[in-house]
């Protein structure tokens, strides 16, 4: 972003470790949570209207178990069953907290809808929208190593980043047209703002879980085609 420091814009941070699960998102428009599930285990969600990814160990009923690649929406308190151990992503649309406990039986009604994930392949890898709406979007965005994303900057969209898997440069142009580069890891997270000049690379095969607020085509300014352009440090 011309104007602003590096260290304005360096928003760089490790998530909060909570006793049963990771506060990793907590801003205005979104929030997210990863909950480590053990086996066998019922939790109950107290919270209403959440969505619920990475489900694939999971039972909302003694019969039903879905496949990983679907969407659970909760408008309600829910109940769910842990068949292994493995862990989930709980998404809010505001800023919210989670109500997790455990309990020892099921709801006698569950409010859910399901909803199958949209997968669009991209030259570097690919991109599964879990949900895009009025109020913002969550994605998982799956990088193949050595790839490059575009340049870009948004001009309304804020996104944040968690980095689950690998580990990726953010190639940031600031100032007078300076760039520094700023190396994210597994389980680091950073807070994309408006206006600012970015573009990812990826070091090994990495995956990286993106919420946001309203996303829009029309609002992602292409500075540079990533198939073309080398990014290099500028001080």
């Amino acid at each position: 972003m011309y104007g602003k420091h590096f260290k304005e814009l360096n928003t760089k941070y490790k998530p909060n470790l909570q006793k049963n699960f990771t506060k990793i998102f907590y801003e205005k428009n979104y929030s997210l949570y990863k909950l480590n599930l053990k086996k066998n285990l019922f939790y109950k969600v107290s919270n209403s209207n959440f969505f619920i990814y990475n489900c694939k160990n999971i039972i909302f009923s003694n019969k039903f178990q879905i496949h990983k690649s679907i969407l659970v929406k909760s408008l309600k308190p829910l109940t769910f069953k842990a068949i292994d151990n493995s862990f989930c992503y709980i998404m809010f649309q505001n800023k919210s907290k989670l109500k997790i406990s455990n309990t020892n039986k099921f709801n006698q009604k569950n409010y859910i809808s399901y909803k199958k994930v949209y997968r669009l392949k991209k030259y570097w890898g690919e991109i599964l929208t879990l949900f895009s709406n009025s109020k913002g979007a969550a994605k998982i965005i799956n990088m193949n190593k050595g790839s490059q994303s575009s340049m870009e900057f948004h001009i309304k969209k804020i996104e944040s980043y968690y980095i689950s898997k690998g580990h990726i440069k953010l190639g940031i142009r600031f100032g007078r047209a300076k760039q520094k580069i700023i190396s994210l890891k597994n389980n680091d997270c950073f807070l994309m703002k408006p206006g600012t000049m970015h573009m990812r690379m990826a070091c090994e095969e990495s995956q990286i879980v993106e919420l946001s607020n309203k996303d829009s085509d029309n609002d992602s300014i292409i500075v540079h085609d990533g198939l073309n352009f080398k990014f290099k440090e500028i001080n």
